[in-house]
């Protein structure tokens, strides 16, 4: 049986759609907790229309997305947790489909299932596989090679065993932004993982409060990365090379703009630039010259 978790928080627009897509499922042998986290616009009493059984609310005072899944997984019956935002949708298959990876790859911890974009006027996307292997269906050998991006799991395409919790800890409550990348990166460093990449579940993209819409005080993200995984760049060379890439990735826009000198020349000095191909080092240390080179190629 799996438990699937909902954090809500002001989604009167979408927790319909939620709600729906979970109770159609192909798969009914669930439990769903939906945490309210201090909701004021009336999307808890959409919530209670929902006449099953199976439906359990846990209301909490508001402290953003990582305490309210934390308070679901602690609420949980099962030792399957199902996230899933509550502006984001599954396919009716998703859970089948998910059971049967639980079956196939025991040895995993977490199970990941390929997802795409839901844009506003509500047409889908494909997104999320592997480089190298684009039609995986089966144990992640070296998540850090295997992509160039770091968010092949989504928030609501993935599966992660309870007890797997008690080990790497739950959601980090710290974290405004990028939490659940830091939740993937402390499940695959220490457990294998598995990954489907037929694409069932789908992300909001128009959803309000999406970190992607927004540009992100690096305060809020990258110093909690530096500080946690100081350890495992020393010890894997294969995440070292994709964390510095990541890290990269983040400070850009700021080295564009000229904003938060001080918190990106701190992260800059944690990275490896030697290890990164020409491209890389030349975009961080020249990041205006490389982006009117990039542009003026680009119009060829």
């Amino acid at each position: 049986m799996i438990s699937i978790i909902i954090p809500l928080y002001n989604k009167v627009k979408s927790i319909t759609q939620t709600l729906n897509c979970v109770m159609q499922q192909s798969y009914q042998d669930f439990e769903v907790v939906v945490v309210d986290d201090g909701s004021t616009d009336g999307s808890i009493d959409i919530v209670h229309k929902f006449l099953d059984e199976r439906i359990r609310v846990v209301s909490k005072s508001n402290g953003g997305v990582s305490s309210a899944r934390n308070v679901g997984i602690k609420e949980a019956k099962y030792n399957y947790i199902a996230l899933l935002d509550a502006d984001d949708y599954w396919e009716p298959n998703y859970l089948e489909e998910q059971v049967q990876m639980i079956t196939d790859f025991p040895q995993a911890a977490m199970w990941g299932m390929g997802w795409g974009y839901i844009d506003k006027e509500g047409c889908k996307t494909m997104q999320a596989h592997y480089t190298d292997t684009p039609n995986l269906r089966g144990y992640v050998d070296n998540h850090w090679n295997k992509t160039k991006k770091s968010n092949i799991f989504c928030s609501s395409s993935v599966v992660i065993r309870k007890d797997v919790f008690e080990k790497v800890g739950y959601f980090d409550e710290r974290m405004a932004y990028s939490e659940d990348l830091d939740m993937w990166w402390r499940i695959i460093l220490n457990y294998p993982v598995a990954f489907n990449s037929k694409i069932l579940a789908f992300y909001r993209i128009d959803a309000e409060n999406r970190a992607m819409n927004k540009e992100i005080p690096l305060k809020h993200f990258l110093p909690f990365y530096i500080e946690k995984y100081t350890d495992y760049r020393l010890e894997n060379s294969d995440f070292r090379r994709f964390f510095d890439r990541f890290c990269i990735s983040g400070v850009y826009p700021y080295l564009l703009r000229g904003t938060y000198k001080k918190e990106v020349k701190h992260i800059l000095s944690y990275i490896d630039l030697s290890e990164q191909k020409f491209s890389v080092r030349f975009r961080v240390r020249f990041p205006k010259l490389f982006r009117k080179i990039y542009r003026f190629i680009d119009r060829k």
